[in-house]
C-alpha cells in the first residue's frame, strides 16, 4: 500500500476493485464502507472507450483485470451489448 494512502482517501476515486488490490483487501470490504460513508461510487471509472474496445477482442478475464472489473461485470456488459465473447467455447 502506498505510504499515506488509507481507504477512506482513496474511496470514490477509483473503481473499488482496484481499491481493493491496493489495499490488499476484497472489493466488498471496500464497497462496504465506502456505501457505510455514504461515498458514491466512481460514475465514469467502469466503462472507458478503451474497455469497451477490447469487448470480444480480449477474453472476459483478461479485460476485467486490465481495467479494473470483475469478470461477471465484463460478461454482463459484453452480453447486454450483444457481442460474442473472444474465445467461443
Amino acid at each position: 500500500m502506498a505510504a499515506g494512502r488509507s481507504g477512506q482517501n482513496l474511496a470514490g476515486q477509483d473503481t473499488d476493485v482496484r481499491i481493493a488490490l491496493e489495499l490488499g483487501v476484497s472489493w466488498r470490504k471496500v464497497f462496504s464502507t465506502r456505501h457505510a460513508l455514504g461515498i458514491p461510487k466512481r460514475a465514469d471509472s467502469k466503462w472507458s472507450p478503451e474497455a469497451l474496445a477490447k469487448l470480444g477482442k480480449r477474453s472476459d478475464a483478461w479485460v476485467a483485470k486490465e481495467f479494473g472489473l470483475t469478470r461477471q461485470a465484463v460478461h454482463m456488459k459484453r452480453t447486454r451489448l450483444g457481442i460474442p465473447p473472444a474465445f467461443p467455447r
